[in-house]
């Protein structure tokens, strides 16, 4: 599956594409089409910052997810839009249906999201232009708790300036920090998120499908756009875009504390890892 932004206009697109045997992508054979858009609404939310941001429809991801009666579904975090959507897919069919959406506050901008994985029926989503996580219910599509993804000092208080002054790009142009990727430890116990321009790692505890903010965590570099959970819970590599560096980092048994292990020149730029 694919999740993008294509010239069409206001439309954003999910795409289908089946796989061969051999692993290599055959053509599409459905799509998704979305068409919600904040607009001029999300941006009074959010007292004009980040104007512009949510012109058009931008679904940002494509998350898999086991369905309560063992099929398929994926969820799509559409961050111009602010909303969630639900789709079935039908794999004998080939083919995609919306089942639901999960509508958040105007102006959140929902980027990326991950299913729980101790047995709470939700997932959580990250917001790129709020800095926050919603736990959104999967069979009622409501979030029913938000969190912040950054201290209560610096979400309520301070002026951007006073914790964007290491990032210079963040503090010239965009002006604020914005979240990006959110994943959960191996246990499903811990939940992560990255915030581009205050340059840490969000920490919060997970207990029964509930968030509880424990921290932030330094990447030892700048704008950590994607990270990655060692199979163990016990470290994490962080890729920090503007720095040009992979950082490996080691996890404490609490989750709370990371000390850097190796620091790593990777490129000019890096954007994302995988498996």
């Amino acid at each position: 599956f694919a999740a993008c932004l294509e010239p069409r206009g206001s439309t954003g697109v999910v795409h289908m594409l089946p796989l061969a045997e051999d692993g290599s992508l055959q053509p599409i054979c459905d799509t998704f089409e979305a068409t919600e858009a904040s607009g001029k609404a999300g941006d009074d939310a959010r007292g004009g910052s980040q104007a512009g941001r949510q012109d058009t429809s931008h679904p940002h991801q494509a998350c898999l997810y086991r369905t309560s009666d063992g099929g398929m579904g994926v969820l799509v975090p559409d961050l111009g839009g602010d909303v969630v959507y639900k789709l079935a897919v039908n794999k004998q069919d080939r083919k995609m249906r919306l089942v639901g959406s999960a509508k958040l506050a105007v102006g959140t901008g929902p980027r990326h999201c991950v299913v729980d994985t101790q047995g709470a029926n939700v997932f959580y989503v990250i917001a790129e232009l709020t800095n926050t996580i919603d736990v959104v219910d999967i069979e009622s599509m409501t979030s029913v708790q938000r969190v912040s993804t950054l201290p209560a000092e610096i979400a309520g208080q301070q002026q951007p300036s006073e914790y964007l002054s290491g990032n210079p790009r963040f503090l010239e142009k965009v002006g604020q920090s914005c979240s990006a990727a959110v994943k959960l430890s191996p246990d499903g116990k811990k939940l992560y998120g990255s915030n581009r321009g205050h340059d840490s790692l969000t920490v919060c505890s997970v207990d029964g499908g509930r968030l509880k903010f424990e921290g932030c965590l330094s990447t030892r570099g700048r704008t950590p756009r994607d990270f990655l959970v060692g199979p163990n819970g016990k470290y994490l590599l962080a890729v920090n875009q503007d720095s040009g560096t992979v950082a490996t980092l080691s996890i404490d048994d609490d989750g709370h504390k990371v000390t850097l292990f190796e620091m790593n020149a990777a490129a000019v730029s890096v954007i994302a890892l995988t498996p």
